[in-house]
């Protein structure tokens, strides 16, 4: 997807179209909460992946939307091409 984002923002940038993508985290969801409900243990499930994000928590549906809320204003009229990783740290921690 990310080099889809950035084939794309190369080949649109002449006409002036913007083309970024969001890559979430562990968000809490009515799909997530199904997941945990199906797991062996949700409660050790759910403190896991808590643990796993440096900022302390999963995100929200929220989260998601912010991001994606700046990337369609004109806020970041000047950004393109690029992945917005939304996931509390979580990359970061995972690949130093």
């Amino acid at each position: 997807m990310v080099a889809l984002t950035r084939n794309l923002a190369l080949e649109l940038a002449s006409r002036r179209i913007r083309v970024n993508c969001i890559s979430p985290g562990y968000i809490d969801t009515r799909l997530w909460e199904q997941y945990l409900r199906n797991s062996a243990d949700p409660k050790a499930v759910s403190e896991q992946t808590t643990e796993l994000h440096p900022l302390g928590r999963r995100g929200t549906p929220s989260d998601v939307s912010q991001a994606a809320l700046f990337l369609a204003s004109q806020s970041s009229e000047f950004v393109t091409g690029t992945d917005l990783v939304v996931d509390g740290g979580l990359t970061v921690r995972a690949h130093p």
